[in-house]
């Protein structure tokens, strides 16, 4: 399927869904503010005056999923999207920032559910614990949420671990040196 059909493809599924919502009584400025778009463009996609000609794709995917628009419908069947961005096995740095971050949430007597209700924004328990037992990588975002809740600075979290990491390197370095 080719990029103009495609961008048709969305557009047509977009304006169909929001005629739909027009027509059960939800405002225009409803409408925009779930798509993050002014109500006064709103208008215009509905009136046919501007559309999918000028909306880029990364606004154009937001719109599909704001308003639950399966990509199968615009793409065809058979595309497989996963559900959940995927998660690496973390790096050994990871590893090291995950153990320095339980050794400070131990020291500042906190666990992964005090730390996961302090975090809130949808950081489960689960996910914390995951975290701090270094099982999965983290993102940014979880990673100052988390320090913020044990009360401990991302810098100080990012330069144990960074020494950490280099221990076994120097040793080995040592080792070769006096061979």
């Amino acid at each position: 399927m080719d990029s103009y059909r495609v961008n048709d493809r969305a557009w047509e599924l977009i304006i169909k869904e929001l005629r739909k919502r027009r027509e059960n009584g939800e405002t225009l400025e409803a409408i925009g503010k779930h798509l993050a778009a002014h109500k006064s463009t709103v208008k215009l996609w509905l009136d046919n005056q501007r559309g999918g000609e000028r909306t880029s794709f990364r606004d154009m995917i937001r719109y599909l999923d704001r308003l639950n628009i399966p990509f199968d419908q615009v793409f065809g069947a058979g595309i497989y999207i996963p559900e959940k961005p995927h998660r690496l096995k973390p790096s050994t740095y990871e590893e090291n920032i995950a153990k320095t971050l339980a050794g400070a949430a131990t020291v500042f007597g906190k666990n992964a559910r005090s730390i996961a209700s302090e975090v809130g924004e949808g950081i489960t328990t689960e996910t914390v614990q995951k975290i701090l037992d270094g099982e999965i990588s983290m993102t940014v975002k979880e990673l100052t949420a988390v320090c913020s809740a044990i009360d401990i600075l991302p810098e100080t979290v990012m330069k144990r671990a960074r020494e950490l990491t280099l221990q076994p390197q120097e040793k080995k370095r040592k080792t070769r040196r006096s061979a």
